[in-house]
């Protein structure tokens, strides 16, 4: 595992709560944080992937024709040009 080293700039009050959750738990700091942390990023990347999921279900169904070779008609997909060519 890559580990990255960076800083936090807390209040001083929230500082001390979580060094003295550190060491209650006998942890470093890093590790603590990143226990206390890692539930809550990955509720907000689960409602990240629901909000694109469902962006995605609003447009479902809208093309008249499902399109299964975008490819190689990306030009036509995106500009309306046949040919696959795009016109200036």
């Amino acid at each position: 595992m890559h580990i990255v080293r960076t800083s936090f700039a807390f209040p001083a009050r929230f500082y001390h709560r979580l060094r003295a959750v550190s060491k209650q738990r006998n942890l470093p700091l890093s590790q603590t944080v990143k226990i206390l942390l890692e539930p809550a990023l990955e509720t907000e990347e689960e409602c990240t992937r629901k909000s694109v999921y469902a962006a995605f279900d609003r447009v479902k169904g809208m093309s008249k024709s499902p399109i299964t070779d975008a490819s190689q008609t990306i030009n036509d997909v995106l500009y309306g040009d046949p040919k696959n060519e795009i016109k200036i």
